[in-house]
């Protein structure tokens, strides 16, 4: 899309995709507002060429029955393509699975307290907030792991990760908040703990060429090619960072990668293209609100980065062109991950008993959003129904 531009005359020549802002309400047909709202893709084929491949979003609500009566504390999901573990009730040995979203069995587990979930193409893995990892080679009996340790009870889906080119069956890795790491090299099995050199990491990731982790020292990075081996970066000044444990690390394994900062008054992300060599940051606005929104946990699942703020969902296949999904009914909880698998996105909600299902319409899309390049800001002045995108 083009750079915004401030609004000067009736913009009849400028091509579609043009973003710009208008000091009055624009009635030309050419021009429609950038608040998120959606559209078929049919009604304005150039811009759907020139928007992400992105369609709007319906969801449904899942009771989960085999739930204890303690809801869960973790909003963990992982699929292995026929069946998705979800983290079940706090303080309960147990895992959920389901092969559809709808129907929920409670599988037995050795520890309680399920943080984060991945399947890594053979085993499931799960680390605890109670007790050692786990693994699971079907999702259904599960097994613990040798070394490792508890993670923090506060840890989301974000400190595990995996490096599928890493020694001769992949590297798992995950943070602890504490100045140590743990790796596996057997899928799981067994864990060997990894001295960092800082004082506590939180979240990482692998990014298709090395891991980077969110550290206490705010502004920095934990960066290893190996998950041996540390040494820390730093990232751009910010006017604010959000407390220790809030910035939470996502990558696609190709390079992109996104941290979430988040806090009481400003919530931005910081984006990079080249596995963390370099970063940009974007604040989001909500349309229609004069306020900068607050998120929770990121995920990359589907070819699709999802962010969860106060107002929504922020989606986006490249971390460039963002797709504004102004329903958070559809998600809800307060620590949510989202995974995919075989047409369908399964949401676990965290503090919840309802777990939410939902498909995505491709014939439709979303209108863009702004998305405010810069240092984090109030952006008080700001307001998402000022800005017109051109669409024929």
């Amino acid at each position: 899309m083009s750079t915004l531009s401030q609004f000067t005359g009736a913009g009849g020549s400028m091509p579609v995709g043009s973003i710009i802002q208008a000091p009055f309400t624009l009635t030309d047909p050419a021009w429609k507002r950038c608040d998120g709202s959606k559209v078929s893709r049919s009604l304005y084929p150039l811009l759907a060429a020139q928007l992400p491949d992105i369609g709007t979003f319906i969801g449904t609500d899942r009771v989960r029955p085999a739930l204890p009566s303690s809801v869960p504390s973790s909003g963990a999901v992982a699929n292995n393509g026929t069946l998705w573990a979800l983290s079940a009730a706090a303080g309960v040995n147990a895992i959920q699975t389901t092969p559809d979203g709808i129907n929920y069995t409670l599988r037995t587990t050795p520890s309680v307290d399920v943080r984060a979930l991945l399947h890594d193409g053979t085993n499931f893995i799960a680390v605890n907030g109670n007790g050692l990892p786990l693994y699971s080679p079907d999702g259904v009996t599960w097994n613990t792991s040798s070394g490792g340790s508890a993670v923090s009870a506060t840890f989301p889906q974000t400190c595990l990760t995996y490096a599928p080119t890493l020694g001769v069956s992949g590297r798992l890795c995950y943070a602890r908040s504490t100045a140590t790491v743990y790796t596996s090299d057997d899928h799981g099995a067994t864990w060997v703990s990894r001295e960092v050199g800082v004082t506590e990491i939180y979240h990482v990731t692998w990014t298709g060429s090395k891991f980077i982790g969110t550290t206490s020292n705010l502004g920095q990075v934990a960066v290893s090619t190996d998950g041996i081996t540390w040494t820390t970066q730093n990232l751009p000044k910010m006017s604010y960072y959000g407390g220790p444990g809030t910035m939470m690390i996502i990558s696609d394994g190709a390079g992109r990668v996104l941290i979430t900062n988040l806090g009481s008054i400003y919530s931005y992300m910081l984006l990079s293209q080249d596995h963390g060599a370099t970063w940009t940051t974007k604040t989001l606005v909500s349309p229609g609100v004069n306020t900068v929104v607050t998120g929770h946990v990121p995920s990359f699942t589907n070819g699709r980065f999802f962010v969860y703020f106060n107002y929504g969902w922020a989606v986006s296949t490249n971390l460039i062109d963002w797709a504004i999904v102004g329903d958070k009914s559809l998600i809800g909880g307060t620590v949510d991950s989202v995974s995919y698998m075989n047409g369908l996105y399964l949401v676990p909600n965290s503090g919840s008993a309802i777990a939410k299902t939902f498909v995505e319409n491709t014939a439709e899309m979303y209108m863009p959003a702004s998305m405010v390049t810069g240092n984090a800001t109030n952006n008080s002045s700001a307001s998402n129904a000022d800005f017109y995108i051109k669409v024929k």
